[in-house]
């Protein structure tokens, strides 16, 4: 019994910050991986990125259930599979790039800005006019879930998954998608 309180003790013990006394040069970080995180920015990074990756995918499917309203009153259904194709080109083109650049310069701003892309291309979608528009928006729109796409794997794999909480990385990765798919289920049977 004292085993097996032991072992959930060391398992939900707080992460300790990296200590000041390590070399900050880059060959010890090498070594060494990256700096341990508290237990709750572990929390709020978790948070952070469900988030992120929830507001990707539930864009995917609010835009699967709402296109063919959408290409209906914009008349364009000779390019229908081309709003849905713009947006994976661009997001499959961005995720190598972005990761490369993240791993060079750092995630975080690569994420906010990944973000930021997403938002505004999710909201000049709204504005759009014709189907010519729409299809550049989400190509737009495609650069910024490329970016979050891919950094959230990243920041997960690498800060999250050395911590050995697999439990919560799975769930991240999981929720996200099963939540955005009951979010659809209920506009199909509403709309």
């Amino acid at each position: 019994m004292d085993n097996k309180a032991d072992r959930r003790k060391k398992s939900v013990q707080p992460l300790l910050e990296a200590t000041s006394e390590q070399p900050s040069s880059e060959p010890a970080r090498a070594k060494s991986g990256p700096p341990k995180l508290a237990r709750r920015a572990v929390i709020l990074t978790l948070a952070g990125l469900m988030l992120a990756q929830f507001l990707a995918s539930l864009d995917q499917t609010i835009v699967g259930t709402a296109l063919p309203k959408i290409i209906t009153d914009l008349g364009g259904f000779s390019k229908y599979t081309w709003v849905v194709t713009a947006y994976m080109i661009t997001s499959t083109v961005t995720i190598p790039i972005v990761a490369k650049l993240s791993d060079m310069y750092g995630r975080k701003w690569f994420l906010v800005g990944g973000i930021i892309i997403f938002l505004i291309g999710s909201a000049i979608c709204g504005t759009s006019q014709t189907m010519d528009q729409l299809i550049a928006y989400r190509a737009i729109q495609g650069i910024g879930g490329g970016a979050i796409m891919a950094l959230v794997k990243a920041v997960l794999e690498t800060n999250v998954c050395k911590l050995d909480i697999f439990a919560h990385s799975l769930a991240i990765y999981l929720w996200p998608h099963t939540r955005a798919r009951e979010e659809s289920s209920v506009l199909q049977t509403e709309g």
